[in-house]
């Protein structure tokens, strides 16, 4: 039977419920450019079938080296996170018509991509929340946090 191991826990935070909820380990990533969501650029093909445009791959690889190059900076976190996470992006668009869901969703399948996180389901995001403010350059703050459900006190 593998020995129990105590992870320490580096912080606490306040949900929007009013419950602490203690996180053991985060990682910050800030990205630079315009997070396209991908549900408007899909394109329908011959018959039923679905492809991504050329401009979504280059969106995708681009974001994929931003996240790479800085998860040089974590080398000690074990990745994918084990355990549940909390998602929180913050983004800074030019146009206030701006979809951040999609934004959201298409950032939360490249954490999977890039093995940040194991999959965008319920079991393993556990909570996420985005906010947008306008301003003049698009710039994008993620911040993944890892939750142990099992040993802190989240009702």
């Amino acid at each position: 039977m593998p020995k129990k191991v105590k992870v320490p826990i580096i912080g606490e935070i306040e949900s929007q419920t009013g419950k602490v909820r203690y996180y053991q380990q985060e990682i910050v990533l800030e990205l630079t450019g315009n997070i396209l969501g991908k549900k408007n650029y899909y394109r329908r093909g011959r018959g039923s079938s679905f492809y991504k445009p050329d401009k979504i791959r280059v969106f995708e690889e681009d974001i994929l080296w931003q996240i790479k190059g800085q998860l040089a900076n974590y080398k000690k976190i074990e990745l994918p996170f084990k355990s549940s996470v909390e998602v929180s992006m913050h983004f800074i668009v030019k146009n206030k018509r701006a979809d951040l869901d999609n934004k959201f969703t298409a950032l939360l399948d490249l954490l999977k991509t890039a093995g940040i996180i194991k999959d965008d389901s319920l079991k393993y995001v556990v909570s996420g929340h985005f906010e947008g403010i306008i301003g003049k350059l698009e710039q994008t703050q993620i911040i993944v946090r890892e939750i142990n459900l099992k040993n802190n006190l989240i009702c």
